[in-house]
Parts: structure tokens; sequence; C-alpha cells
């Protein structure tokens, strides 16, 4: 059938467009020519939306007509051989038999490529638009200096430091008058266990 070499090529299409969005292009030229296709409003856009919906029902409808033929192409082959027929029979069977099951995978491929090829454009194109985002706002230009510098000019001031530092202080004081309780007390329930013993 004349059909799955052009399913064949729109394979290898996917399989290069997926190859030019890995391709490491500085982010201005990158940013520019997915923006063009990002753009939902331009009739290229639209243009290319439908003739992959209908690329992609065509390539659908052969999927799901593979499946039919392998289906009945293994049923035909097992019950000849149960049957023992004639060898160019079972050969002949064979044959179906492999062509269908590639005319299968081939569509599959095609259909689960065109959906992980939609996911990298679009985990792409956010990816890019969050660049930009960063870039536009100017923290990737501040030091780390800068940014720390910032925070310390912010509400935080060396009194409220000097606040902080004094409670951790107390605080530690605190937990090891408690370790030193604790410690007593222990001692105490075991010298009384011990005289419990003992009677």
């Amino acid at each position: 059938m004349m059909l799955y070499p052009i399913v064949f090529v729109i394979l290898m299409m996917e399989i290069v467009s997926f190859f030019v969005l890995l391709v490491p292009l500085p982010l201005g030229i990158r940013h520019k020519a997915l923006a063009l296709l990002a753009d939902q409003t331009s009739e290229l856009y639209q243009q290319v939306k439908l003739g992959m919906k209908f690329v992609l029902g065509f390539v659908a409808l052969l999927f799901v007509d593979g499946v039919r033929r392998v289906y009945n192409s293994t049923a035909n082959f097992n019950r000849l051989k149960i049957s023992g027929g004639v060898s160019i029979n079972l050969n002949d069977l064979r044959a179906t038999k492999f062509y269908s099951q590639r005319n299968m995978y081939l569509c599959g491929f095609t259909l689960f490529l065109a959906i992980i090829l939609v996911q990298v454009y679009n985990i792409i194109l956010e990816s890019l638009n969050l660049k930009a985002e960063i870039r536009s706002s100017g923290l990737r230009d501040q030091s780390d200096d800068k940014i720390k510098e910032r925070l310390l000019q912010s509400e935080v001031t060396q009194k409220d430091i000097e606040q902080l530092e004094n409670s951790i202080i107390e605080k530690d004081k605190e937990i090891e008058f408690m370790k030193h309780k604790a410690k007593s007390l222990s001692e105490e329930y075991h010298k009384i266990l011990d005289l419990l013993n003992n009677k």
C-alpha cells in the first residue's frame, strides 16, 4: 500500500523537527522562531494546527487498521499452522504478518512521537518565557553580595540580629539545665528501683 511510505516520511519529519527543537541556539533566535509558531492568532499557526490534526487523524486510522490486520494475520497464521497447511501459504502468511506488524509499529511510533513533540515544544516555550522574565527583572545580573546587602537593608537590623543571638544563648542554657535535671531524675529513679529490687 502506498500510504505507509507517507507515514514513514511524516515520522522522519517529526524526528528532524524534534532535533531542531533540541539544537542549542542563542536565546534571541530561538525565542523569535518559537514565538512565530506560538502566535495563536497568526494564519500560519492555524494552518499548521489544522494540518497536524488531519495528518494525525489519518495516521490514527492507519494505526487502528494496522492493529486489526495484525490480529487477523496472527489468527490466520495460527489457524493454518495448526491445520498443517501448505508451506507456501505459511511463508505468505509470515510475510503478511511481518508487514502488518511493521505498519502498526510505524503508525504507533509516529503518533507517540507527535505527542512527545508537542510536549517538548510547550516545555521549551515555557522555559524561554521564564528566561525572558528573569532577564527583564534584572535579578540575574546581581551578585550574591548585592542580594545579601539588600536583605540586610530591608527590615532586619543589627539590633534584631543581636536580640536573636541572645535568645539563642538563653535557649541553649535552658536546654543544658533540662538535660542536667533529666539526668538527676534518671539517677534518682534508678536508685529507687534498686531499693525496691533489694527488698
